[in-house]
């Protein structure tokens, strides 16, 4: 709809409305993103529903493909088996699955993202363009400018800025009226989204409000938020020294989820790769306690993923969930929680980090005669 009326030399792109089931939805991204989407938009309905699937799929085997080749060289395994795991954990899952059915954008974002950081935009003096593209169609890959900015790669962070300037600016000479409205309220209005409390949303902000009386949830979610930054600047920063830079792509993607105050469940295509990467990183760590925990969080993450915040989404029913329904309901969200907490503890085991580090950056040497 977005892109249709930009073709159609409209420019009302926050008063359109799309009725589906018993949901009234409204137009939330920034202005640029009817611009990347306008090609497929000529068409009629049905073609464009199957060339946005054709593209998810695609995105998510150059994704997985990406991902599974550096997870693959960090482990000795094989790189089509890792890539071919990653893609079916992505398109079975519920995040993918909901993301394909719904035609949604986080597939194509995670894409973007990985290729800036693992395909065509690593060691490329273009490195952070794709970064920027992301961040210009969806607010919040914005977290990897700032990774960038953390890890001290200036000058990609600086071409990210600089690309999603350049995608507001276009916005702006194209759609005048709506940029005006987007960068100065409309943007920032979590609630045009829907309730934040709803099941489907598995964000820190979701799991305060639907946990903790209203007079103290938004302490809560600060708190909360704040920990998480603190422990994903640690985190990033660690791994990057360790030279595992999946480790950092995954994690960001992870944390950035869990600050967004909506993540909807289709959002969490990050989920599944990072299942992966769990699986064998906790492989490789000498310390049992690391290596069992960290495939049990594997195992319950795919279960997680398989059936998705499976509880009936009722109006304020989320409010007074007994202890099972809120394991149930907050499940990506404590996943999230736990691989970060698992993350921590294999970075502070030193042992775990140099081995991985070494299988990836120094070859075997011959022992001295």
């Amino acid at each position: 709809m977005g892109s249709v009326s930009l073709v159609n030399g409209n420019d009302n792109l926050y008063s359109l409305v799309h009725y589906w089931k018993d949901l009234t939805l409204l137009y939330t991204y920034p202005p640029f993103s009817t611009v990347v989407f306008a090609p497929i938009s000529f068409g009629s309905a049905t073609l464009a529903t199957q060339m946005m699937g054709a593209i998810i799929i695609c995105a998510l085997a150059r994704a997985s493909w990406l991902l599974g080749s550096q997870m693959a060289a960090a482990s000795r395994g094989s790189a089509l088996t890792v890539s071919l795991a990653i893609f079916t954990l992505g398109l079975a899952g519920e995040p993918g699955r909901s993301a394909l059915g719904l035609g949604q954008v986080a597939t194509i974002l995670a894409w973007l993202l990985v290729e800036d950081w693992l395909g065509l935009g690593r060691g490329k003096r273009l490195g952070g363009v794709l970064t920027g593209i992301a961040t210009g169609i969806k607010l919040v890959p914005a977290i990897y400018i700032a990774a960038y900015a953390v890890l001290g790669q200036w000058r990609r962070a600086g071409l990210a800025c600089i690309t999603f300037l350049a995608t507001a600016v276009l916005g702006a000479v194209l759609l005048p009226a709506s940029s005006r409205l987007f960068w100065t309220g409309v943007g920032f209005d979590a609630s045009r989204v829907g309730d934040v409390a709803t099941p489907g949303n598995q964000s820190l902000k979701a799991l305060a409000w639907r946990t903790f009386p209203p007079e103290s949830r938004i302490a809560w979610w600060m708190l909360f938020s704040l920990v998480v930054g603190c422990v994903w600047v640690y985190l990033i920063r660690g791994y990057d020294r360790a030279g595992d830079v999946v480790a950092v792509v995954l994690l960001t993607g992870l944390a950035g989820l869990l600050a967004s105050p909506v993540s909807w469940s289709h959002h969490w295509v990050w989920l599944a790769p990072t299942t992966i990467w769990l699986w064998l990183k906790s492989g490789l760590s000498a310390r049992f306690p690391l290596k069992l925990s960290g495939r049990v969080i594997a195992c319950v993450a795919v279960g997680a993923m398989v059936l998705g915040p499976a509880l009936p989404e009722q109006a304020l029913q989320e409010l007074g969930w007994d202890p099972l329904q809120w394991l149930i309901g907050d499940s990506y969200v404590l996943i999230g929680v736990l691989v970060l907490l698992w993350a921590a503890g294999n970075l502070l085991d030193r042992s775990t980090v140099w081995t991985t580090s070494k299988l990836v950056a120094e070859p075997a040497m011959p022992s001295p005669r």
